[in-house]
């Protein structure tokens, strides 16, 4: 993999930790209890973790975000009821509602 390769993974490894640190689940939450009453907080995309330098990092990233997906989707199991995956949310630079993000979809903006 060339270096520059590397480093844009590794961005791409942190931005992906921290949406699931900050971004989707609290996005769930405010959908299940505002609905299309409330925009998203639009999030930083890039975030700390996908600033950083890929240098001797990587075992350290992947373990974290193992660890905060497997918290994160446990949690949802509690939040979500049967009636729920039905529900939309307003993005913040979109303006419109669409479908509440699936435990697989990571977020963004």
């Amino acid at each position: 993999m060339r270096p520059q390769t590397r480093g844009r993974t590794y961005q791409v490894c942190g931005h992906l930790l921290h949406i699931e640190e900050c971004d989707w689940l609290d996005r769930t939450r405010v959908i299940l209890e505002h609905g299309t009453t409330r925009v998203f907080e639009p999030v930083d995309q890039g975030g700390p973790a996908s600033r950083a330098s890929p240098a001797g990092h990587w075992p350290t990233l992947l373990d974290r975000f193992a660890a905060t997906r497997r918290a994160n989707l446990e949690e949802l199991t509690t939040l979500l009821g049967a009636g729920d995956l039905g529900r939309r949310g307003i993005h913040p630079r979109l303006r419109s509602g669409h479908p509440r993000p699936a435990a697989g979809d990571l977020g963004g903006a």
